[in-house]
């Protein structure tokens, strides 16, 4: 909390006591040695009148004083607490981030407001981002679109995207804590893109468990990704993040503290305020979620669900640390082909070896609406294996958005007593295989070895 300026207090304090002393030195008609007389009595009556005024009036003055510093103290905590210059500055509209760093001043909370992110997409920017069609399937390609042999195209399949909820599928990217911090700490580079220059780690991650939790839940295409999704015209701005509104999101809010959380801001929050929301959380809202869900609540839910789907395999993979790993042993804890990525700005350890840095799995969805009476007569338990994939569900009421749970239980016990007539939504993801990825410039597929 700011703190008041006591020397400031101090000096009108002994401002006040002068002029309260002052009328006894300099009173009319009165003289030092004089003996006191009838006829000075109303003088000194009026005297005594204005002091008492006088008093009266400093005291009220003093009280209007103290409440406005109180309430200007109590806004100025917040961006005390939680602002960091030069959040929201210097935004280049061709590149939000360095190319080579990754750190970005797009980030973080807003000066001019005690309750407002960043808002970190460009309106009118393009939703979305197609990549060439690799080589390899040119010529099939070249055939179905009748094209010439040199020509090189984007996936049509891509192209004709918009972005409002038209992905092919969705990846669920988990980011290694000790690396990540690592690379904020030593190694000057951020592989989120969602933190200013100089940005570090906590005292209490650094000395915590190692974590592999969410950096991201993306909705993909199968040859690019959409991108600060606004709807069908695409000019309107993507609504970023509220914290008041977000820590009142109950168990959601405090699985997103455990599960995708930003290890550079405490998890004990200064005077009741989510400093971590807008920075990691609001990025990942902002330019993905908006993709997913017109809810970000739907959006964190469902991601926060498929991570814990995968959580026993999760920790088989951190159960390794401090141990160089074949890459291949680390892929078969998974049903479905995974990404497995380092990061190439790290060190090398060792030869033909990296240090992980990131995880990515990969789920196709499908949405369906269900009548209350569906939900109550089903039997099913949600099974977390469905032969040889992972299933992962979310319910929420259709209408309103309000999130019911992961289970059919946890549904159930939601609804007792509800009008019977209430719709639910059905999100239902199932793991599938990843597409390679390839090397970039934060990250790269971990070599033969991988380093945990």
């Amino acid at each position: 909390m700011a703190q008041k300026n006591e020397f400031w207090y101090a000096e009108q304090e002994t401002e006040a006591e002068r002029s309260l002393s002052t009328p006894f030195v300099n009173a009319d008609n009165y003289e030092a040695g004089e003996a006191s007389t009838n006829d000075k009595k109303p003088s000194r009556l009026k005297l005594y009148v204005a002091i008492a005024v006088g008093a009266t009036i400093l005291i009220v003055g003093a009280v209007m004083l103290g409440l406005y510093l109180d309430k200007k103290d109590k806004d100025d905590d917040y961006n005390n607490t939680c602002y960091i210059a030069p959040s929201c500055e210097n935004v280049n509209p061709k590149q939000v981030y360095n190319p080579v760093t990754g750190y970005t001043n797009n980030t973080g909370f807003s000066q001019s407001s005690n309750n407002d992110c960043c808002n970190i997409c460009i309106p009118g920017s393009p939703q979305t981002v197609c990549f060439d069609v690799p080589d390899a399937d040119l010529t099939a390609y070249r055939s179905v679109w009748g094209l010439d042999s040199g020509y090189t195209a984007k996936d049509k399949n891509c192209t004709e995207k918009t972005g409002n909820q038209d992905y092919d599928y969705v990846l669920l990217d988990q980011i290694y804590f000790p690396q990540w911090c690592a690379a904020l700490d030593s190694q000057a580079h951020d592989p989120t893109l969602s933190h200013l220059q100089g940005t570090r780690c906590t005292a209490e991650v650094k000395a915590g468990a190692p974590l592999l939790n969410i950096h991201g839940f993306w909705p993909n295409y199968y040859h690019g990704f959409p991108q600060c999704c606004t709807g069908a015209t695409g000019g309107e701005s993507v609504t970023p993040l509220v914290p008041g509104e977000v820590q009142n999101w109950g168990e959601l809010y405090t699985n997103m503290q455990q599960l995708w959380n930003d290890p550079t801001t405490s998890s004990v929050n200064n005077d009741d305020i989510a400093c971590s929301t807008c920075y990691l959380q609001n990025h990942e809202w902002e330019k993905h979620g908006s993709c997913f869900s017109a809810d970000p609540k739907v959006y964190f839910a469902s991601g926060i669900a498929v991570a814990q789907s995968i959580s026993a395999l999760t920790d088989q993979v951190t159960a390794y640390l401090g141990n160089y790993v074949l890459t291949v042993d680390i892929a078969a804890i998974y049903p479905n082909k995974v990404n497995i990525l380092c990061d190439p700005q790290a060190p090398i350890l060792a030869p033909d070896a990296g240090v992980l840095l990131e995880l990515q799995t990969c789920w196709n969805s499908k949405k369906s609406t269900l009548t209350l009476e569906d939900v109550m007569s089903s039997n099913d338990i949600d099974s977390t294996y469905v032969g040889d994939s992972i299933r992962s569900r979310v319910y929420y009421v259709k209408n309103t958005g309000a999130l019911l749970g992961h289970t059919v239980a946890a549904v159930k016990l939601a609804l007792q007593g509800v009008d019977r007539l209430l719709e639910i939504e059905l999100l239902e993801f199932e793991s599938t295989d990843c597409v390679a990825a390839s090397a970039g410039q934060f990250t790269a597929p971990c070599p033969t070895y991988t380093y945990i």
